[in-house]
C-alpha cells in the first residue's frame, strides 16, 4: 500500500540517505525550531505526482514559519523492508522523528506497542475546527484498543485492476470484465492478440503486488466472514474460502507476464504504461506514478473494479481501501510538539487535498468542497466505485490479519500457488502452521 496503499513504494533499494528540502538545510540561523519527517521516496527527484504534492507541503511550510519552525525530511525506500526496519530501530533506540508515514494495522500496532505514536485525539480535540474537517470514517483503522486516535490519514488509495483501453478494443473486448469467468475469457483473447493479460510482480519484496489480488480473491470467495474467523481463529487458512481462491489464482496465473517470478513492483508498473500488458492490478496511488511519469498515456488506461466470482454471495461493489497516515512521536515536546502539529494541518489543508484530487489521482480524507471535474479519469471510476460500494470497504489484506509476519506470510503464501512452486493444500497447511501462536493463541 503501502502504499504505497503506497504512493511510495519506489525502486528497491538497501541505500538509505538524508534529503535536505530547500529552505530545510539553509546556512542561515533563521532556522529555528527543526523537524524531521521521515518518509518512503525523495520528493526532490520524484515524478510521482502524489510526492510532488507532500514536497510542495514541506516547501509551503518552511516558508510560512522561516526562522521558527523548519523540516528536514529522511527517507528510506519501502521496497526492500529497509523503511519499517530503520524506523522500529531509531523507535526502540528512543530515536523516532517527529512525523513518519505508518500503514494502517499492524504496522501502526507495532508503534503502538513501541510507545512511539503520539495520541493524536488529545491532539484534535484542542485543535476542533481541524478535526471538524476530517471525515472520521478514516480514523477507525488508526485507533487504540482505548479509541485513542494514533495517526493522521492524509489520503487513500483503493486496489483496482487497471486496464488499457487501446489493447482491449484490438482484442475485440467491449467492456471490462464483470466476472471471474469474464477476466479469463479476457486474458484469453488478449494472449491471442499477442500481449501479455496481466502485469504481476513476484519478485522478492513485492510479494504484496500478487497479494492485491489473492486477497480480492479471497474477499471475493468469502467475504468479510472469513477474514474475521481467521481473526478470531474460528476459521483457517485451508477452508474452502482460501483453498478455492488459491485454485483460481492458478488459473489467473497462466497469464501472467513470462518474468512474473523475478519482477519488481516498479518495472511492472512500467510496463503497463508502456504498453506491454493490458492490465494491472495495482493501489491507485499509481495514478500519480503514470500521469506523472507518462503523461501521453493518461487517456489510454482507465479502472474496474476487481471481477465478482460466479455463485459467490459476497458483494462485488466492496473495494480495498487504505490511507497514507502520518504518525507523531510521542517524544515530540515544546515547540518541535507545535511545529510538528502546524506541519500536519498543512498536509491535510484545502489546498494540499484539492491537489490530492485534482492532480495526483487519490482520494481525500476531508470535507473539504473540491471540484473533481479537472481530476484524472481513472480518479472519477475510483470515486464512482466508493459510491457504490456504500462504504463497505476493505483494508488491504495483508495488513487487515492482526499480524505484520502473518501478513507477510499470506502474500508469499499465495506467490508460491501462483508460480506452482507448491501445491494449494501444501500451501495453506504451512500458513496454517506459521499463524499459530502469532494470530491464534
Amino acid at each position: 500500500m503501502k502504499k504505497r496503499f503506497l504512493a511510495g513504494l519506489m525502486v528497491a533499494t538497501m541505500v538509505s540517505t538524508m534529503l535536505f528540502i530547500p529552505g530545510c538545510n539553509s546556512s542561515s540561523s533563521k532556522k529555528g525550531t527543526e523537524i524531521t519527517w521521515y518518509f518512503w521516496d525523495d520528493p526532490k527527484t520524484s515524478k510521482d505526482a502524489m510526492t510532488k504534492g507532500y514536497k510542495e507541503v514541506i516547501d509551503r511550510f518552511n516558508k510560512k514559519f522561516e526562522g521558527k519552525y523548519s523540516c528536514k525530511v529522511e527517507i528510506a525506500q519501502l521496497d526492500g523492508g529497509l523503511y519499517y526496519s530503520k524506523l522500529n530501530s531509531q523507535a526502540d533506540a528512543g530515536k523516532a522523528p517527529e512525523l513518519y508515514m505508518c500503514d494502517p494495522g499492524p504496522r501502526i500496532q507495532e508503534q503502538i506497542d513501541k510507545g512511539t505514536a503520539a495520541d493524536m485525539s488529545a491532539v484534535l480535540d484542542a485543535n476542533e475546527d481541524w478535526k471538524k474537517t476530517f471525515n472520521e470514517d478514516f480514523f477507525a483503522k488508526l485507533k487504540d484498543k482505548d479509541g485513542k486516535i494514533r495517526a493522521i490519514p492524509t489520503n487513500y488509495a483503493s486496489s483496482c485492476v487497471y486496464y488499457n483501453k487501446e489493447i482491449f478494443k484490438e482484442a475485440g473486448i467491449a467492456e471490462p470484465p464483470k466476472t471471474f469467468d469474464e477476466l479469463i475469457s479476457a486474458c484469453e483473447k488478449i494472449k491471442s492478440a499477442g500481449k501479455d493479460p496481466i502485469g504481476v510482480a513476484c519478485g522478492a519484496n513485492s510479494e504484496w503486488c500478487l497479494g492485491m489480488i489473492a486477497g480480492y480473491l479471497c474477499d471475493r470467495e468469502g467475504g468479510p466472514t472469513n477474514l474475521d474467523g481467521i481473526k478470531s481463529g474460528s476459521v483457517k487458512w485451508t477452508d474452502k474460502t482460501y483453498k478455492d481462491a488459491g485454485e483460481k489464482l492458478t488459473k489467473l496465473a497462466k497469464y501472467f507476464q513470462k518474468t512474473a517470478k523475478s519482477d519488481a513492483n516498479d518495472p511492472v508498473t512500467e510496463g503497463f504504461a508502456t504498453g506491454k500488458t493490458a492490465m494491472l492490478v495495482q493501489g491507485t496511488w499509481a495514478i500519480g506514478q503514470i500521469n506523472g511519469k507518462h503523461a501521453d498515456f493518461a487517456g489510454k488506461y482507465d479502472l474496474f473494479k476487481f471481477p465478482a466470482i460466479d455463485g459467490s454471495q459476497a458483494n462485488a461493489n466492496r473495494v480495498v481501501c487504505k490511507t497514507d497516515n502520518i504518525c507523531m512521536s510521542a517524544k515530540a515536546e515544546g515547540d518541535k510538539k507545535d511545529a510538528a502539529i502546524e506541519l500536519l494541518k498543512m498536509f491535510t489543508d484545502q489546498e494540499e487535498q484539492t491537489y490530492t484530487v485534482q492532480k495526483a489521482g487519490k482520494m481525500p480524507v476531508t470535507n473539504y468542497d473540491i471540484d473533481y471535474s479537472s481530476a484524472p479519469e481513472q480518479l472519477q471510476t475510483l470515486k464512482k466505485m466508493v459510491e457504490e460500494a456504500k462504504g463497505d470497504t476493505l483494508g488491504f489484506y495483508n495488513e487487515e490479519i492482526p499480524d505484520s509476519e502473518v501478513g507477510a506470510e499470506f502474500n508469499k503464501t499465495y506467490v508460491s500457488i501462483a508460480l506452482g512452486d507448491k501445491k494449494v493444500d501444501e500451501a495453506l497447511e504451512a500458513l496454517n502452521k506459521f499463524s499459530q501462536g502469532k494470530i491464534w493463541k
